[in-house]
């Protein structure tokens, strides 16, 4: 995106990459809003587009919730509706398994082999099973299910009725994640939205950054304030 023009801040969330891990009672939503904040300020930025896969979008409601006049719009990828049994593919019953069994493989080696840098441009064509693994480098199991359980104690519903602004929302033709129903019932929430369906799995947007470029920056320029 930087060589369309366009800045970037990469952000590593609480417990994600060489953030720290999080504590029992700490407030991760919240946590993560007060960063973006922080970093705002640092950099002097009055206004972002804030872009989230997946608990990055949830992530980036929850600061459009708490601080609405900083986000200019909002792009969640493979973000659901919902957190909630109810949304999930029956498909995670096979994989949610699998992938904690690699997790938990990778907490073994980490302390071995000490956390890794992942570079998804090198994961193109990386198989489901290695990008889990890779992806086990960046939080531990016990953090993915402290995001979840809060996740599912957040009013997303609530949220996407004060929701202001151009949201576009875009998810894998075949996630092996989330039903496409909860995707229909966002956009329908949403009053400014547009639902894009990609082809591909839940992987996708870290498969093909030229696609995700693409479509990021036909937004921006259809939402240019």
């Amino acid at each position: 995106m930087k060589k369309e023009g366009y800045g970037v801040l990469n952000i590593d969330s609480r417990a994600h990459g060489k953030s720290r891990p999080s504590n029992s009672s700490e407030r991760l939503y919240d946590s993560c809003s007060k960063d973006i904040l922080s970093l705002l300020k640092f950099h002097k930025i009055k206004k972002v587009v804030i872009v989230g896969y997946p608990l990055g979008g949830l992530i980036g409601l929850h600061f459009y919730k708490k601080f609405p006049s900083k986000v200019g719009g909002m792009i969640l990828i493979d973000s659901s509706s919902t957190l909630s049994f109810k949304t999930v593919n029956r498909k995670m019953a096979v994989l949610a398994p699998l992938a904690f069994s690699i997790n938990f493989l990778a907490e073994i080696l980490r302390p071995i082999l000490g956390r890794k840098e992942v570079n998804f441009k090198n994961l193109k064509n990386a198989s489901t099973l290695k990008i889990i693994f890779f992806s086990s480098y960046i939080i531990s199991l016990k953090d993915i299910l402290r995001y979840v359980r809060q996740g599912m104690a957040i009013d997303l519903k609530n949220i996407f009725s004060r929701v202001n602004v151009p949201v576009l929302i875009i998810e894998p033709k075949k996630d092996q994640i989330f039903k496409p129903k909860s995707f229909f019932e966002m956009e329908k929430m949403i009053k400014y939205s547009d639902l894009e369906f990609i082809n591909g799995d839940h992987s996708k947007p870290l498969r093909d950054p030229v696609l995700m470029i693409k479509i990021i920056k036909k937004f921006l320029e259809e939402n240019a304030a």
